[in-house]
């Protein structure tokens, strides 16, 4: 006899009984062994959290980037901008400009090669889908036509 027999019959329980008994303690250890690994797996993934944020820009530099940003801002806003010449500018330069995304730039500049090559007046690049008359509003603030 095994010792699973001996404890089955010192303990007087039936075939079915001691079944029913072993599924219960085999749920439990399974229970137990899934606590064990949810542990390991939330205390893994808050020291891999500590981690980044250790290496994240920290309080102090936040505040000298933000003091160097209105620095920069004011000593660029001081100075008179140039405007860009929208007949020669390149789909990298309208992309640097402010409001205008990679799509528009793109349609601005296939809009130009549709007119001719060259715009007579910014107005009218309110034939491009995506211009409204705010927007280029903005952009008459950055562009011009020579």
């Amino acid at each position: 006899m095994n010792w699973w027999n001996r404890f089955s019959t010192r303990a007087s329980l039936l075939r079915s009984e001691t079944l029913a008994l072993a599924a219960l303690v085999g749920l439990m250890c399974v229970g137990l062994l899934l606590s064990t690994l949810k542990g390991v797996i939330e205390k893994e993934s808050l020291l891999s959290r500590l981690d980044e944020e250790a290496f994240v820009g920290t309080e102090a530099d936040s505040v000298i980037a933000r003091e160097l940003a209105a620095f920069e801002a004011q000593k660029t806003d001081s100075l008179p901008k140039p405007k860009l010449n929208f007949n020669e500018a390149t789909e990298a330069e309208l992309l640097a400009l402010p409001d205008i995304g990679a799509t528009l730039a793109d349609r601005l500049v296939r809009f130009r090669k549709f007119k001719g090559g060259r715009l007579k007046s910014m107005d009218e690049l309110l034939e491009v889908k995506g211009v409204t008359p705010e927007r280029l509003k903005r952009l008459k603030e950055h562009l011009e036509t020579r």
